[in-house]
This record gives C-alpha cells, structure tokens and sequence, in this order.
C-alpha cells in the first residue's frame, strides 16, 4: 500500500509539471510555456501582460535568427567569455570554475550564445542604414548641455594594486593592512581623459569609484572634493555623441521592424 502511495505521489507530482509547464502560446511555431511565464513575472518583475509582451518579443527574434541562419560558434563564445573575465579581472577558467561551482556554467554559455546571435541579427537589420551628421551632433549637444557638464577640478586619492581583492578590502575598511599604493591627485576635466572625468563626475564625494583595469593591475579613486563648472567643447564628445545617435537610430529600425514582423506573424494562444 505503502508502495502505492509513493507511485501515486509521484505520478501526481509529474501531471502537476506537465500542467504547470504547458504551451501557452506559439509565434511562428515557437512555443512560450506557462514557467517561461512564471519565471518572466518573477525575475523581471513583470505584469502578466508585459511578461507576455516580452517574450513575443524574444519569440519573433528567435524566429528572425533561424530564418537567417544566423549561427554562433564555440570560439566566438570563448572570445565572449575571455572578455567577461578580463574586464572582471579574472581568467577565463576562473570564470568556469566558479559558474561551475554555482551550478551554472551551462546556462551561462547558452545566454552568452543567445546574445551573440541576437547582435549578429540586430547588426544586419541595421547594417548600412545608419548615418549621423554634423547637424544632428551639434543639435544633441546644445539640447543636453548638462550631460557634458562637469567639475572643474577634483581632488581625488588614487589606489592600486596588483590584487583586485586588495582594493576591495580597502573600500570595506580603509585602514586595512593591505599591499595598496596611494597617490592624492589633482584631476582637470579640461585637460583629462574623458573616461576619467566621467568616472569621477559619476562618482560622490566621500566614495569610492568601482576598481578598474589598468596596465600595471587594478585602480580606483577616492574622491575627497569636486569644485567649479567645466563645459565639455563639442569636439571633444563629438564620437561619444555620434554613438549615442546611432545606438538610438540602431533601436528605432529595431523596434520597427519586430513591429511589423509582429503584425505578420502567426500568433497562437492557448488560455484566455
């Protein structure tokens, strides 16, 4: 009897599972399940009916990749995984070890994978049909002035070490008795790079900016006082500018087409 229970208990878990991870709607038969769903609401803290939107979304691009043929292969995701370790100061199997550890080196690679499709997709939707002119430059410049104004000068403390971690005990405790070189510097946002203006612009006195890279190991900066007004000249954020419009035109097609793709589609509910 005993015995009966369990296979009862647990071929009734199993119907639950098939229940609760149904197919409730397909886009140009790609299935949307119940706990895509469910896992949508939750993790990005969603409405029912944004959640839904979202992955329609995902749907029709997941569509567009296997129309294209477009394909990721195992040493791009290497290239992608290099990177993510090195701008996290780590290597590359560090970075597994520990995504291993956390039992989530699979689900990692997959995302990464999806990304990169989704890059290659967006790349060709847009490729050749974006350009920025001088106008338009001159007229995100004078329209967001205060986005290219900054301190005129900043007294910062620089620290850096070989060791990440060094740096990091430093920001938890500042008189730790750790292996961190000092340095108090003047910065000029006239005549700094403009990285570390915006860094430090970006950052409150008092604080700490976040622990960078540079050729010697890591650095980061304590900011002990911002002083004055400094207009950044156009020419000097003419790039920085031109990126942002392209990014923004790069979204419009984007938008626009997944917008007409989701009018043509075929699109399939299976709830009310």
């Amino acid at each position: 009897m005993k015995k009966i229970l369990i296979v009862l208990v647990i071929l009734g878990s199993f119907l639950q599972a098939k229940i609760v991870d149904k197919i409730i709607i397909s886009v140009n038969d790609e299935p949307i399940t119940s706990y895509d769903l469910k896992t949508t609401m939750k993790n990005m803290k969603l409405s029912k009916k944004s959640a839904i939107d979202y992955l329609i979304g995902n749907a029709l691009i997941d569509s567009e990749i296997k129309k294209r043929g477009i394909e990721v292969d195992d040493y791009e995701v290497d290239e992608r995984l290099d990177l993510i370790a090195k701008q996290n100061g780590i290597t590359t199997y560090k970075l597994k070890q520990y995504l291993l550890s956390k039992g989530q080196l699979e689900s990692f690679i997959a995302k990464t994978k999806r990304e990169l499709e989704k890059q290659k997709l967006f790349k060709a939707l847009s490729y050749a049909k974006i350009s920025v002119n001088d106008y338009e430059i001159k007229d995100y410049y004078e329209n967001n002035i205060k986005d290219f104004t900054y301190f005129k000068e900043a007294n910062v403390t620089k620290q850096s070490s070989v060791i990440a971690k060094d740096l990091e005990t430093i920001r938890k405790n500042p008189l730790a008795n750790v292996s961190v070189k000092t340095k108090q510097m003047t910065v000029y946002s006239k005549t700094a790079p403009f990285t570390l203006m915006k860094l430090i612009d970006d950052t409150k006195v008092n604080h700490f900016t976040p622990i960078l890279r540079d050729i010697s190991g890591y650095v980061m900066f304590f900011v002990n006082s911002k002083t004055g007004k400094y207009i950044v000249p156009m020419k000097k954020v003419k790039n920085v500018i031109a990126n942002v419009i392209a990014a923004q035109k790069r979204d419009r097609i984007i938008k626009n087409y997944f917008q007409k793709e989701k009018s043509k589609a075929v699109i399939k509910r299976f709830f009310n």
